[in-house]
């Protein structure tokens, strides 16, 4: 059910801690479980826990056919941080359309912009 499998990933997100156990399976989630609310929710978890090694699969889905997807990696990918001014992922997120003045997430790019994205 994948709205059994959606709360359960944002759930573990927000146990942080205990999440880092469920990384592997969140990073998997994030880019192949065929509904997108589902891959939206683990993007999410990954970036509530904040382990680097969600990189690579956020990245990926930046290329989400689903802009909720897209747009929960990219603020996910800032929330983990690593990401410098002129750094390819930057204009991954920009090209993948994900900031947008009306995104949920600009506020948050935006802010991390200014900090210099470190």
């Amino acid at each position: 059910d994948p709205y059994v499998a959606m709360m359960a990933c944002k759930v573990i997100g927000e146990m942080s801690l205990l999440g880092k156990k469920a990384v592997p399976k969140l990073r998997k989630t994030a880019t192949s479980h065929p509904d997108w609310t589902v891959r939206q929710a683990a993007c999410l978890a990954l970036g509530e826990i904040g382990d680097k090694q969600a990189k690579k699969p956020l990245i990926k889905a930046l290329d989400d056919p689903k802009p909720g997807v897209r747009n929960a990696a990219a603020t996910s990918l800032l929330l983990i941080g690593g990401i410098k001014k002129n750094d390819p992922i930057l204009d991954k997120i920009i090209k993948a359309g994900v900031v947008d003045k009306k995104s949920r997430n600009y506020p948050l790019i935006k802010r991390k912009i200014m900090e210099g994205l470190h």
